[in-house]
C-alpha cells in the first residue's frame, strides 16, 4: 500500500510540473503579446505614412484628371465656334445636338430629344438671336 501512495505522489509531482510550465509558458506568451502590441500594435508611424501616401494617391489622381481635361480642351477642335458673352441671367439659346444613327436607335435620347424640343422656355427667358457670321 506504500507504492500506491506514493505513486499518487509521483503523478501529483508531474501534474504540478507540466502546470507550472504551462503557466509559465502562457506568461510568457502573453507577455510577448502585450509588449509587441504596446510597441508596434497601433503602429502609429506605419498609420501616418499610411495616411500620407493616401493623401498622396488621391492628389496625384486628381492631378492626372486636371492634365487630361487640359489636354481634352487643348486639342479639342474650335474651328467655326464663336463665344458671345451673355449679360442676361435669364437669356438663352438654340442649340443644336448632332449624334450618329446609332444613337437615334436609343429610346431614352428619343425621349429626351422630344421632351427638350416640345419644352416652352420659362416665360422670364428672352431669346437671344444668333450672331450672323
Amino acid at each position: 500500500m506504500a507504492e500506491v501512495g506514493h505513486e499518487a505522489e509521483e503523478v501529483r509531482d508531474v501534474v504540478w510540473t507540466y502546470t507550472g510550465w504551462a503557466v509559465i509558458l502562457l506568461v510568457c506568451v502573453g507577455a510577448g503579446v502585450f509588449v509587441g502590441y504596446e510597441l508596434w500594435g497601433q503602429a502609429g508611424a506605419l498609420q501616418a505614412e499610411l495616411t500620407k501616401q493616401t493623401e498622396m494617391v488621391n492628389t496625384l489622381k486628381n492631378e492626372r484628371e486636371t492634365i487630361k481635361s487640359q489636354l481634352a480642351l487643348a486639342t479639342t477642335p474650335t474651328d467655326g465656334i464663336a463665344v458671345r458673352q451673355i449679360d442676361s441671367p435669364t437669356a438663352f439659346r438654340d442649340v443644336a445636338l448632332f449624334w450618329s444613327d446609332q444613337g437615334s436607335r436609343n429610346p431614352s435620347l428619343a425621349a429626351f430629344v422630344e421632351a427638350v424640343t416640345s419644352a416652352d422656355p420659362p416665360q422670364i427667358a428672352q431669346r437671344l438671336e444668333a450672331d450672323e457670321a
